[in-house]
Parts: structure tokens; sequence; C-alpha cells
């Protein structure tokens, strides 16, 4: 047994140890980023345009609040569903003769997705509420002072 054990270890490490070390270095990643940049600028402005570096960003900016909030939505769907799995494992784990320790293991997940789903209600609450705004201050008018500040 102990010969298979290192056997498969010696399949592992040896043809990483018999590669010379010269053969990849941290030169090829920045040679590979080069490379890439250089294709991505070739193909985004053709060859008319100055060489160099250009950042990639999305044409329409005021996108970006509304995809970091579908990023946000889908992440806590994706950790919904996961403790939905995890309770439903458990269960299921824990009504098998001799697993029955994992009906603790339900019962802790049960409270952690209870918890999660009070969470997601609050977060649900606070986000529509509205706030309202200051009220505009009229032109040649110096907005009004709080009486606890002194100047």
């Amino acid at each position: 047994m102990i010969l298979l054990l290192a056997l498969a270890w010696a399949v592992v490490l040896v043809p990483s140890l018999l590669k010379p070390r010269f053969e990849s270095s941290p030169l090829d990643g920045v040679r590979n980023f080069e490379r890439s940049m250089g294709i991505l600028a070739s193909a985004r402005h053709g060859r008319t345009e100055i060489p160099g570096r250009w950042v990639m960003v999305p044409k329409d900016m005021p996108q970006g609040p509304k995809r970091r909030r579908n990023l946000v939505i889908q992440r806590r769907r994706r950790n919904f569903l996961r403790l939905l799995i995890v309770v439903f494992a458990s269960l299921i784990l824990g009504v098998i003769p001799g697993l029955h320790y994992f009906l603790w293991v339900n019962l802790a997940a049960d409270l952690g997705l209870a918890a999660y789903v009070w969470q997601l209600r609050r977060w649900h609450t606070s986000e529509q509420r509205v706030v309202p705004l200051p009220a505009p201050v009229p032109s040649g008018e110096q907005p009004a002072r709080d009486a606890g500040i002194s100047s």
C-alpha cells in the first residue's frame, strides 16, 4: 500500500521536478499580458489608432449602479439557495439510521435560514425607504445655520 502511495506521488511530482526552471518565469506572464493587450488594442481600434494601452470601460456609465445592484441580488439568491440545499441535505441525511446527528445540523441550518430571510426582509424594506432631499435654497440667500453651531 505504501509503495502504491509513493508511486502516485512520484507520478505527480517527478514531471514538475524534471521540467527546467527557466522554461516558465514571471516574465512569461508579463509577455502574455503585453501580447493580450496588443491584441485587444488592435481588435478595438484597428492599426490606425495611436499605439498604447486602452482601458476597457462600459459605454453607458449610468448602468454602473444598476449592474452593482444586480450583482448584489444574484449573490443574495446564491446564498439563499446554498442555505436551502444545506437544510434539505441535512434533513435527508438526518433521517438515515446512524446519522441522526445531522438533525442537529438541520436545526442549526434552519435557524441560519430563518435569520438570513429576516435579514433579507430588513434589507428589502431599507432599500424601499425613500429619503427626502433637503429643500433647495433660493439663490441669493444663505442657508439657515443650526442654533447650536457658532461661527
